[in-house]
């Protein structure tokens, strides 16, 4: 038997029900949810990327400038470059000193 009411005519309601039509279909409230993450995502995603490249740019000019202004210093106070000592905590870990 299919679902539903039998058919032919109505029936009369019985006293004290009310007889409420069927509404439309409801709106899913998580809609726009899934909008806005469908949005928001790949725009964040690119934004990082940008912002991720400014970043390192950034950190590139500020290297190459910190290199410039360590030669120039080294010449002006030797009147030519020098080969540096490396930095002591480069042996770090290495396991020459009086710790390892």
């Amino acid at each position: 038997e299919p679902p539903g009411p039998p058919p032919g005519p109505p029936r009369p309601l019985p006293e004290g029900v009310e007889y409420i039509p069927t509404r439309k279909k409801g709106k899913n409230p998580m809609k726009p949810v899934g909008v806005a993450w469908a949005i928001g995502l790949p725009c964040g995603i690119v934004l990082f990327l940008l912002v991720k490249r400014e970043v390192d740019r950034s950190r590139l000019q500020q290297l190459r400038a910190r290199q410039h202004m360590q030669r120039a210093t080294e010449v002006v106070l030797f009147g030519f470059i020098t080969p540096r000592a490396p930095h002591p905590a480069a042996h770090r870990g290495t396991g020459g000193g009086a710790h390892g």
